[in-house]
């Protein structure tokens, strides 16, 4: 417990949480909320635990749910077997009081904090009725959809446009007896020094709300929304279903559960205009960040420093009075509500490869779910190599369209349509998803968005002062994450946005509108796939279209681009990169490559761990207490393949690499003792998942869309590593294992995220490595980290020799 609470004990989230429960009104529950640590645990005993358990946990204050695809009559023989000792305690009561968990003789308030990040915030927070209360007509949903809306005209667009905030949300949280409704604004710079203005917008869109109600159709579109999901979408993961379910039937009829999770039965604009009208500064619970905080008072556990004080009179004078803004705007109906859920064509039984000068396009029509929604993925792939400079103009470019797309998305979203846009190596990975009914008008809009002709300098700085918080504010998450991205960035010879912070700082909205115009005007190819409730036509329309509107008439030869470069390095080596992070605990990540990816090798190093991912964990973790994270796993790309160790730990970083390298030094002796019966289990086990058949159309556009883009368009790769796995053997993996760990052949990249405890010298690239060289066995590191070359991500993405590695069949 200790150690989870050590691996929270850095992020702002868990800081802020515990000040508001300290805050809140001591009768309720959350006031007593903590994840708890030593301190907090250190005086209590297993017999207190055993009486707390034996007063408050009882069979008739259990919901039990299990989902299984056996016969009902055996699933229940299972049940009565396997819990019919939990035993009834007479004697227990749920304690649900009904009691308010913000203080009201404190409000409105106002808690400032300093944060660890520097991306500033402000949250507006009010306490309402249960949702339990108002399950059947819901009004909270209705008021949430409408507050976070982005749709042209509504508040996130008018304050996004005053370059004020870059992200505006809103959040609900179930408090027992009520409810929590809070609104997010991220905050610009300019926002921050604008916060109170912010609030009185947020108010004048009140006003909105309140004069318009709520119009019929709005109920009937968010309704609609609930209904779509209900009837069209795919169902959850079954162990995250089973427990939402269990979770639900404590408060909602077992007969009722399905309908009330997604449905809304009854029109009630009274009830929406009352809980609207809750919605008041005189009610408000205000949080935001205070980057220059002197003064107040430190939370013990997570040492944040934060203040609680009293909103100025003036200023609730003046948001209790704001009247209409006439530039704020009610959404009209909404142009993406689909009508048409028909089936169109004929299924393919599996994808099908049209090819035309400049364009690869896999497609096929699948009705197998009922699903009328269509998946269009499109790489646009260039053979032009970005310069620095070119590479930072392709991520702000990225972020512009994704910003510019806002208003679209904020009406097609609500009914399922989903857009994004990532850069690749070679130019931009496009994802477009909807019902069939509309898709073509959502994919030419959102296309028309790719020039940026309507973004304001004012939105894009915004936007660039985003990505600048987001590169500073790295280094202040998780250690044990921060080392995963780097190995990540590393293996694929990516730099990362800290490489290219200096350039992403000076680039202007026209220079990224220049290299847009650049880029669709050169030579390139749309390598795409199309999935779902579409025909052959439709599909090379859809990616036609595309092509038209983004004025690209330049054909790319699938010749030029058909070899990706991946990085790789030599026998023998062993590399170190190092970042200093803001946290008491070290992220340590150590990786061996295994050389090119090959079927046979996926094979092998996904029984691998399988057979000892546990084994870590319980050594390292369970054992050896090294701390919360302890991971052992392989990693795959198409250049090259390996294993690799990933931990978060406040121990000396040598102790670390003693634990982890040794482990690893260790691994072939370790799998010698595995039994033939555990590795005949870990076999099964892999060939289950490989044959096990997709259940949902996401399953299965996803299986689809992997083969294609991730596997190199090899669309029977399971077929062959079922062939591959049944051939396995364990002294296979034994031998290749050894093999490949000889100090001779091995290839060890070292990432290290390096956190406070530990001081030591600094380096040129701003990291630090502990000079501390004992740990408590005594026991040297197998691999000395200060005698091993140091690199960073753009010396090793420059430097190492290349594997190339084909991108299609």
């Amino acid at each position: 417990v200790d150690a989870e609470y050590q691996k929270n004990a850095q992020q702002d989230v868990w800081g802020l949480n515990h000040i508001l429960n300290s805050l809140g009104n001591p009768q309720h529950p959350k006031f007593r909320d903590f994840q708890g640590n030593k301190a907090t645990l250190s005086g209590v005993t297993q017999a207190q635990i055993r009486e707390f358990f034996e007063t408050h946990y009882s069979s008739h204050l259990m919901r039990l749910v299990v989902i299984a695809p056996n016969d009902l009559s055996e699933v229940e023989g299972w049940v009565r077997a396997f819990f019919a000792g939990v035993k009834r305690n007479p004697m227990a009561s749920p304690s649900r009081k009904k009691v308010m968990f913000f203080p009201s003789d404190r409000l409105p308030r106002l808690i400032t904090y300093k944060g660890v990040e520097s991306r500033q915030t402000l949250t507006l927070e009010f306490e309402l009725p249960a949702f339990d209360d108002l399950k059947y007509s819901t009004p909270s949903i209705f008021l949430s959809e409408l507050i976070s809306s982005d749709r042209k005209g509504m508040l996130s667009d008018a304050l996004t446009k005053k370059g004020w905030i870059s992200h505006l949300s809103s959040h609900q949280e179930d408090l027992g007896s009520t409810q929590l409704l809070g609104v997010d604004f991220q905050l610009t710079d300019l926002g921050a020094a604008h916060w109170k203005d912010v609030i009185f917008d947020f108010y004048q869109a009140m006003a909105l709300l309140r004069n318009i109600g709520l119009p019929r159709y709005a109920y009937d579109e968010i309704k609609l929304q609930g209904e779509l999901q209900f009837i069209h979408s795919s169902p959850a993961n079954d162990i995250d279903r089973a427990s939402t379910i269990a979770s639900h039937l404590q408060n909602w009829p077992s007969d009722e559960l399905e309908c009330l999770e997604s449905l809304t039965a009854r029109y009630a604009p009274t009830t929406y205009g009352a809980l609207l009208d809750l919605v008041r500064p005189n009610r408000m619970q205000v949080l935001l960040t205070d980057n220059h905080l002197s003064g107040g008072q430190s939370d013990p556990f997570y040492n944040v420093q934060y203040q609680e004080s009293s909103l100025n009179a003036e200023d609730i004078a003046r948001w209790t009075q704001a009247a209409l803004n006439p530039e704020l705007i009610f959404p009209a109906p909404n142009p993406y509500l689909p009508t048409d859920f028909s089936l169109r064509g004929t299924s393919d039984p599996s994808p099908i490869l049209f090819e035309a000068p400049g364009s690869r396009l896999w497609i096929q029509t699948d009705h197998e779910f009922g699903i009328p929604r269509v998946e269009l993925g499109i790489n646009v792939l260039s053979a032009h190599p970005f310069t620095k400079r070119q590479q930072a103009l392709r991520v702000l470019y990225a972020e512009a369209v994704s910003l510019a797309s806002k208003s679209i998305l904020g009406q097609a979203s609500a009914f399922g349509y989903e857009f994004t846009i990532d850069p690749s190596k070679a130019g931009y990975y496009f994802r477009f998803g909807g019902f069939s009914d509309g898709f073509e008008r959502f994919l030419a809009e959102l296309t028309q968005k790719l020039n940026l002709s309507d973004l304001s300098v004012a939105e894009f700085q915004a936007i660039q002062e985003g990505v600048l918080h987001d590169i500073d504010d790295e280094l202040t998450q998780e250690p044990y994450g921060i080392a995963h991205s780097r190995l990540k960035s590393l293996l694929a010879g990516a730099l990362t946005y800290s490489d290219l912070r200096a350039e992403l700082a000076s680039v202007t909205l026209a220079e990224v509108i220049a290299f847009a115009q650049g880029f669709w005007a050169g030579e390139l190819l749309m390598h795409g796939a199309a999935f779902g409730n579409l025909v052959h036509a439709d599909a090379q329309r859809y990616l036609g279209q595309f092509r038209t509107v983004v004025k690209n008439h330049s054909y790319l030869p699938k010749e030029a681009v058909a070899l990706e470069k991946f990085v790789a390095f030599e026998k023998g080596s062993a590399l170190v990169h190092k970042a200093r992070v803001q946290d008491q605990n070290h992220g340590v990540s150590h990786y061996f490559s295994f050389g090119k990816t090959t079927p046979a090798k996926r094979v092998l190093l996904e029984s691998l761990e399988l057979l000892m991912a546990n084994q870590f964990f319980k050594d390292l973790r369970t054992e050896g207490k090294i701390g919360y994270v302890a991971r052992f796993g392989n990693h795959f790309n198409p250049g090259q393949c390996g294993i690799g160790v990933l931990v978060q730990s406040a121990w000396p970083v040598e102790k670390i690499d003693a634990a982890c390298l040794g482990w690893l030094e260790g691994l072939p002796h370790r799998l010698t003792e595995v039994t033939a019966e555990s590795f005949k289990q870990v076999k099964a086990s892999l060939l289950d998942e490989l044959q096990k058949p997709t259940f949902t159309f996401e399953e299965k556009a996803a299986k689809i869309f992997n083969a294609i883009f991730e596997h190199r368009e090899q669309l029977d790769w399971k077929k062959d590593a079922i062939q591959l796995l049944e051939k396995l053997e364990l002294a296979d993996v034994v031998n290749f294992v050894g093999h490949k760990l000889d100090p001779v052949r091995r290839r060890l990249l070292s990432v290290y995220a390096l956190g406070s405890p530990d001081s030591g010298s600094e380096h040129e690239d701003g990291s630090m490595l502990s000079e501390e060289s004992s740990c408590d066995e005594g026991r040297e590191s197998p691999l000395a980290s200060d005698s091993r070359p140091q690199v960073t991500t753009e010396e090793f993405s420059t430097s190492c020799r290349k594997y190339l590695v084909p991108r299609f069949r």
